[in-house]
């Protein structure tokens, strides 16, 4: 887990792979958490696609932040 920042919130990111029998990654799950106080409301970005990034990721959790009227 690694904090970040999405906006001026602070969020988390988190990188699980899971691996097989023979020891080797055979998929991965990425999320980025973050939690609006005033809005009581969690927030949750997630893909298990491998060609989705962190920093496509935050991209996406940048524009939910954007798009929302809560301050």
């Amino acid at each position: 887990m690694e904090k970040v920042k999405v906006g001026k919130r602070e969020a988390l990111y988190h990188l699980r792979k899971i691996k097989g029998a023979d020891g080797k990654t055979e998929s991965m799950e990425q999320s980025i958490e973050y939690f609006k106080d005033e809005a009581k409301l969690l927030y949750h970005v997630w893909t298990s696609s491998p060609e989705i990034t962190k920093q496509d990721l935050l991209a996406i959790a940048e524009k939910l932040e954007e798009s929302q009227p809560f301050d």
